[in-house]
């Protein structure tokens, strides 16, 4: 059983890592792509620059008048013209072989604090590169920006000049600086999970790109760096300490000099909610040169125009316009086949968009419209019922005991009942018409959405009454309770659903699904396997819940808990061998409010583990206070909540309580219940011997009202068993509750353990459990729970006396 859970629980956490490191991928894939599209497409059009002809009769021309008086205002326009159709490519240059800047046009207007680059690192990298384009990332002296450099030596004959059959050589170089601002901007954006972020570092670490919600206070690590430049992409993310947290870290290279690196708190493994990014893919437009004017109408038929289409397709393909199509250019070209290249990625950007739009609004593991979607559905519902008057529905359906087969059947199990769920609930809609089939640009859908988890939600517009979504309901339940075969066994699950009718119930889709969600729990609530209708009083209660978890945590901060005190009474003695710790709270305004109202609160919002923690400590320092002061104190009895036992480690708590307080642990005796063993007994055995090694007693409480399992009281290492008060109201009157207390009290006797009677209240009931050979008897005969200044008069009596 052991290898079995160990196994279920390695697969489970591999699968939520994998999904969680999916999300990371795919940020940096994302980056990836992008920037590869951008020195594509750099390549390209630099490419293309340079075969120009009037850059090359620039650059060929020697004489200088010429050059600066007649060609230069033309190449001038001809980048201006450039840039205005490519904004990103703000600054393009023509260098001398000597690195001297020769032109240079730049959008907007950048000072250039150095026209001599010839001593520039970058110039002597561009120079070293030979006759291939060279690429660097680098910080632009002339603006601060970090940006991608392409360079591109231009190897020319002058014909004019140099005699036939010559060699090329080198004339000079064509310069585009590329803005990564949107690189930049993704990663000062981009969340991965709830709290995952992007940092990109040169080859050195030094970072040049963070996140606004993270800054990046650490030293990017060497592991990481090392992993990057050693690999094309990414590997698995690598755990260790990085930005003051545990945290998982990934890199891939960018380009040589960029790398993105991606970073996910360890936390978020346990809290993952999957996330699709959107794949932006950056849009390369291309211009043709105006040249001379002896060109001019034959350029007008063969460029200007057909770069004039180009324009209008690109602008047509950024408003989203993907369906559109190029007409009247030679493809034989240069010209037609970019025509042609920006027809394919139109096409290819419209099929990525239909495919994220679908993952987007669609759930992956039903295929029905997720949250976002329906809000859309039920937003268009209620807009057309307030035009025309008419009523809509909303169910919020959740899978009770979903739990239960993920935990015994596993998560594949669990998937495979959510899309059994799903196809049963399309069932029993289509056969009322309830399934969307679109009536019109106007009439909203009735659509089945799947909110996440276990939970779905449907919408009924025009509906004739608000009885209707009551009948949906009735099949919905009477459907999901038949029993559902997974993997060869049999399943039983059933559903509770909450309902909500516009306008009665709310005005607007949010306010609808959220009561919606508050009668849902109402259904739980009342046993399940059930629907209920909104009612305005469970939004009241749903409020006071939230208000008085609120006066909770204040309560806790504010020290306006406390613990009372209740006596255990050896049986024959009368001695107080034991006090139970009782945990109160003592409102400014409303005086002391009862445990039954904010424990269950305290457990289901998590609360109850800092309190937990300040109940050992204190229980323990008042014992030791106690001793102290010259009082028997034998044993403290403290109760530990299941909550606690699933989420903490109880060992640890009560050994440093044992240490600040310096009580004995054979003074301590912690108090569980039957439901903290059995929902993972294995787990529970190892805790509590934990516990037991430090020396300090186990009692199980409520003994009887529970599983009860002989098995498990051989198994546990407990020394006490309380039997629950149930047994004890009416011993007196009825037989049968004597024996099971006597039959009980033997039971524990024979296992070695000590017996512990609560709520005891008479002496008739006094008499009955001693008669029984009970040890310990607690109830209100004796003492009902006190303040730690009103019990120390008991325990200064040797024999406590009956109240």
């Amino acid at each position: 059983m052991l290898l079995l859970g160990w196994f279920a629980y390695m697969k489970l956490r591999e699968a939520s890592e994998q999904r969680v490191f999916g999300e990371m991928q795919a940020s940096l894939d994302h980056l990836r792509e992008h920037v590869a599209a951008e020195i594509e497409s750099a390549r390209g059009n630099i490419e293309l620059l340079s075969r120009q002809t009037l850059v090359r009769k620039y650059i060929l021309t020697d004489d200088e008048e010429e050059r600066y008086t007649l060609l230069q205002p033309a190449l001038m326009r001809l980048l201006s013209a450039y840039q205005e159709a490519f904004p990103e490519f703000y600054e393009i240059r023509v260098f001398l072989p000597d690195g001297y800047e020769d032109a240079r046009q730049t959008r907007p207007f950048i000072e250039n604090y150095s026209d001599e680059e010839g001593d520039s690192a970058l110039f002597r990298a561009m120079q070293s590169a030979g006759d291939n384009i060279y690429t660097a990332v680098y910080r632009n002296p002339d603006n601060g920006k970090i940006s991608l450099f392409f360079g591109k030596p231009l190897v020319l004959i002058n014909r004019a000049v140099d005699a036939v059959g010559s060699t090329p050589r080198l004339r000079g170089y064509i310069g585009l600086t590329v803005d990564l601002g949107e690189v930049e901007s993704h990663i000062h954006k981009e969340t991965i999970s709830q709290s995952g972020y992007l940092f990109a570092t040169d080859p050195t670490g030094y970072v040049l790109f963070e996140s606004s919600r993270r800054p990046v206070r650490d030293a990017t690590p060497g592991t990481l760096i090392d992993t990057v430049m050693n690999s094309k992409a990414a590997t698995r993310p690598i755990l260790q300490d990085f930005n003051d947290e545990r945290a998982f870290l990934a890199g891939m290279r960018l380009h040589d000099d960029l790398f993105a690196h991606a970073v996910l708190p360890e936390s978020e493994l346990r809290a993952i909610s999957y996330q699709l990014g959107v794949i932006v893919a950056a849009i390369t437009l291309v211009t043709i040169i105006v040249t001379t004017l002896f060109m001019m109408l034959a350029m007008e038929f063969q460029v200007i125009r057909p770069i004039h289409s180009l324009r209008r397709l690109s602008k047509e393909i950024g408003r989203g316009n993907l369906s559109v199509k190029v007409s009247g250019m030679n493809s034989d070209d240069e010209i037609g086949e970019l025509a042609t290249a920006f027809e394919e990625m139109a096409g290819s950007l419209q099929r990525s968009d239909e495919q994220v739009r679908f993952l987007a609004y669609h759930d992956s593991l039903t295929g029905l419209p997720n949250r976002a979607m329906f809000k859309e559905y039920l937003d268009r519902s209620i807009a057309h019922a307030k035009r025309n008057e008419e009523i809509v529905g909303v169910l919020f359906l959740d899978v009770d005991n979903f739990k239960n087969v993920n935990d015994t059947l596993g998560h594949h199990a669990g998937d495979a009942l959510l899309q059994e769920v799903a196809e049963r609930i399309t069932d029993v809609l289509r056969g009322d018409d309830y399934i969307a089939r679109g009536h019109g640009k106007d009439t909203p859908d009735k659509v089945l959405a799947r909110l996440g988890g276990d939970e779905f939600i449907i919408l009924l517009p025009a509906i004739q009454d608000s009885l209707a979504p009551g009948l949906v309901a009735q099949r919905l339940v009477e459907v999901l309770a038949k029993p559902i075969r997974l993997f060869g066994q049999e399943c039983h699950v059933s559903a509770s659903i909450g309902i909500t009718v516009f306008p009665t119930d709310g005005g607007d889709s949010d306010t609808l699904i959220k009561n919606a969600d508050i009668a849902m729990y109402h259904a739980k609530e009342k046993g399940k396997n059930a629907y209920q209708y909104f009612e305005n009083a469970m939004n009241v209660a749903a409020v006071e819940r939230v208000e008085l978890e609120g006066r909770l945590r204040r309560a806790l901060e504010q020290g306006h808990l406390e613990l009372f005190y209740q006596p255990q009474v050896h049986g024959v003695t009368r001695e107080v061998v034991g006090i139970e710790a009782l945990l109160r709270w003592r409102d400014p305004d409303d005086g002391l409010i009862s445990p039954a109202e904010f424990i269950p609160l305290a457990e289901t919002s998590g609360l109850i583990l800092p309190i937990g923690e300040w109940v050992m400590h204190q229980a323990c320092m008042q014992a030791r206070a106690w001793q102290k002061a010259g009082y028997p104190m034998r044993m403290m009895c403290v109760n530990v909540s299941s909550v606690q036992f699933a989420r903490q480690d109880v060992a640890a708590i009560v050994h440093a309580a044992l240490e600040k307080s310096r009580l004995s642990p054979a003074c301590l005796e912690i108090e569980i219940t039957e439901s903290v063993i059995m929902s993972d007994p294995d787990t529970a055995i190892e805790m509590l011997r934990d516990i037991k090694a430090l020396g300090v007693g186990i009692a199980l409480d409520d003994f009887g009202t529970g599983y009860s399992s002989l098995s498990y009281l051989r198994r546990f290492p407990i020394d006490t068993l309380k039997i629950d008060r149930a047994f004890v109201r009416e011993i007196d009157v009825k037989t049968e509750d004597a024996e099971i207390v006597g039959a009980i009290t033997a039971l524990a006797h024979t296992l070695g353990l000590r017996v512990v009677v609560e709520g005891i209240e008479t002496e008739s009931q006094l008499g009955i459990v001693i008669s029984r050979q009970c040890d310990v008897i607690q109830g209100f005969l004796f003492s009902r729970p006190l303040p730690a200044d009103e019990l120390v008069h008991l325990l200064a009596e040797r024999n406590l006396r009956i109240a």
